[in-house]
């Protein structure tokens, strides 16, 4: 064979095998993106989204619930969710996380359609302590015919309730869950020297009803429930009955030996309940002198 033609055929050789490795290179490489709303063979119907806080970090673990369907979810360590193959309708989804309040949200899903739904959630200020105090106003009056000598200390009673019912008064209050603490206060501008002392009650109701407290003092009157005992009976709330009785006390007057006396008395209960926990220990809702 001439040289030439040697050459000549060698070139278109080569030429050749260039455009075959060319060819191989072009189809190893994709030309085009993949569309991201493109759903992957077998997955349809898809609702997806992230979980954030308010200040737009991801939160972690949080729970995504369809309303009214078994079908939950929690979210990953960038906020992420995601559900698959739901039927194409509207739904109701519910993203929760403990100290956040919840919150409920609309998806729309079509078929192979990805249905994008974000939620940011509000975190729930921890709880702070707080007390509520509760004024009331009253009066009770009392009656007795005998009063002992200066000699003997016992104290005079009044007239019983049956008989005379004025000469107590009770109030109902009401105590809500988490309680820590309450303290009854009561005052009274003294009317007469019998009413120098009143007595105070603080129970429970209903047929196992236990008595919290019991005390008779001057004005001002103040006696403490503790946060065990509200514990131990009204944990998840209740009511609490105050009963105010008169305590009448002349001891040691001699001018109402052997006497005959009547007296009505205006008071106020000042009743404060603790909440988270019991307040402090100088702590009085009661009006100063």
């Amino acid at each position: 064979m001439r040289p030439a033609l040697q050459r000549l055929l060698a070139a278109a050789v080569a030429l050749l095998a260039a455009g075959c490795a060319g060819k191989g290179n072009s189809a190893a490489t994709p030309t085009e993106s993949a569309d991201p709303n493109t759903l992957p063979e077998g997955v349809t119907n898809v609702l997806e989204g992230i979980v954030q806080s308010i200040d737009l970090y991801p939160l972690e673990n949080a729970t995504l619930r369809i309303n009214g369907l078994e079908y939950n979810t929690t979210t990953d360590e960038a906020g992420y969710f995601r559900f698959e193959s739901l039927e194409p309708r509207d739904y109701i989804i519910t993203a929760a996380k403990e100290g956040y309040r919840p919150k409920s949200q609309r998806a729309i899903i079509e078929d192979d359609k990805i249905f994008q739904l974000d939620f940011v959630l509000e975190e729930v200020p921890r709880d702070l302590p707080y007390n509520v105090t509760v004024p009331f106003n009253g009066r009770i009056s009392c009656q007795f015919a005998y009063q002992t000598t200066p000699d003997n200390t016992q104290r005079p009673k009044c007239i019983p309730a049956d008989v005379d019912p004025t000469n107590n008064q009770d109030h109902l209050f009401d105590v809500m869950p988490g309680a820590a603490q309450v303290v009854v206060e009561i005052v009274w501008q003294q009317g007469s020297a019998a009413a120098h002392e009143l007595t105070v009650t603080v129970e429970s109701l209903g047929d196992n009803a236990v008595q919290f407290a019991y005390d008779s003092a001057e004005s001002p009157l103040r006696t403490v429930v503790s946060q065990s005992l509200l514990k131990q009976n009204v944990r998840d709330g209740g009511k609490l009955r105050v009963l105010v009785e008169s305590a009448p006390s002349l001891t040691g007057d001699e001018a109402a030996t052997d006497a005959g006396l009547a007296f009505q008395q205006a008071f106020t209960v000042y009743f404060t309940t603790f909440y988270i926990e019991p307040g402090p220990v100088n702590f009085s809702a009661a009006p100063k002198p």
